[in-house]
């Protein structure tokens, strides 16, 4: 009978391929998780984008005045005036809650963003950049949130920790100027949504 050599070199090649293999595997399911999150934060931000364009327009058609009502009636009033006409820009892909709406039902269970812009008016206020009139809602965007300001650039922050409209808009206000006179409106629209709507 003959004995079977074991090839020592074929083994520890094998091995090698096999931690490879395995090492490759694991970075791959990473890049796609970590490709995937990223790509609904861009989509997120490119859909806020939008909404600013249709707010700027509204403001154009309305002596400068941004919608009077907080929430999603104000994003309605986007839609009513036909100045937007795709409700699923109102739907980011990080939100498994939000359905999309139509034109004769738009709430805020068909929204994943909330608007606080009511009774601001463009061209009033000298710091346009730093006051905020819409973000995505915190009840899913939690630490991470990206927020609309008034001149139209969003600005994306990890560090907002959030539950709250009213907490979204105290970061923003504590990050910029806190005395100015502008955030007991963006207060009051925050609380007013916080209120009347299921954010959370």
């Amino acid at each position: 009978m003959s004995e079977k050599t074991v090839n020592s070199p074929a083994i520890i090649i094998g091995v090698i391929c096999l931690i490879l293999l395995i090492l490759f595997a694991a970075w791959l399911t990473f890049f796609i998780i970590t490709m995937g999150h990223e790509h609904r934060i861009v989509s997120s931000v490119a859909n806020l984008k939008l909404i600013g364009l249709g707010l700027r327009q509204y403001a154009i058609d309305s002596e400068n005045f941004l919608p009077v009502e907080p929430g999603a009636k104000g994003f309605k009033k986007l839609m009513d005036m036909q100045i937007m006409t795709d409700y699923e820009i109102f739907i980011s892909l990080r939100d498994g809650k939000a359905v999309k709406g139509n034109a004769g039902s738009f709430t805020e269970k068909n929204t994943s963003y909330v608007y606080i812009g009511a009774g601001l008016q463009e061209g009033k206020y000298q710091d346009e950049d730093k006051i905020p009139v819409a973000f995505e809602k915190p009840r899913f965007a939690k630490r991470s949130i990206s927020i609309l300001y008034m001149d139209g650039h969003v600005s994306g922050f990890s560090d907002v920790n959030a539950k709250t409209c009213v907490d979204v808009v105290e970061f923003c206000r504590a990050k910029y100027n806190p005395v100015d006179p502008v955030w007991h409106i963006l207060l009051a629209n925050a609380r007013f949504i916080d209120k009347t709507s299921r954010i959370k």
